[in-house]
């Protein structure tokens, strides 16, 4: 569940909040990527994106990079057959858990602002309640859900409805 309205998250700065928000204090974090090298490989089983400084030049090492479903699909039998493979240059991101081994597959987008909101929608949790500071009287607010305060484009009810002002 996220909010419809994208235009509240119009600048980097605003997906920076968000994403802080979201993903804060989590075991999985972050990792964009931009102006990073790229192959993007079409398989006979999904497409899947690796940076170019995990495998360099070498289009043989691709599998050893491959989504772990394709993998263990090869080891239960399956062909793998590169369909087709760009070397593309540009945005790559996925979530990783710093000084461990767990992370999500990469994936690519065409803007940092793009991985953010593909990030956002498809791992964190719009339900999540924060604590946040007030973008116009800079008070801390109480417990709030992200989407809540998203929506509302982290400002207060009482700044919202006129009650109180930064001047006050």
């Amino acid at each position: 569940m996220h909010p419809d309205d994208r235009k509240l998250c119009n600048t980097r700065e605003d997906w920076d909040t968000l994403i802080e928000y979201m993903f804060g204090n989590e075991f999985m974090t972050p990792d964009i990527q931009e102006d990073v090298e790229y192959w993007w490989v079409d398989t006979n089983d999904g497409a899947f994106v690796v940076p170019l400084i995990f495998v360099k030049q070498d289009e043989d090492k691709l599998f050893e990079y491959c989504p772990d479903y394709i993998a263990h699909e090869v080891a239960m039998g399956a062909s793998f057959e590169i369909q087709e493979i760009q070397q593309l240059t540009g945005v790559v991101y996925r979530l990783s858990a710093s000084g461990y081994m767990d992370c999500t597959d990469w994936e690519c987008a065409d803007t940092y602002e793009a991985a953010c909101e593909k990030l956002a929608d498809n791992y964190g949790d719009w339900d999540k309640e924060v604590e946040y500071w007030c973008e116009e009287c800079d008070e801390k607010q109480d417990y709030t859900a992200i989407s809540e305060a998203f929506e509302n484009s982290w400002i207060c009810k009482e700044c919202r409805d006129g009650i109180h002002s930064p001047d006050a």
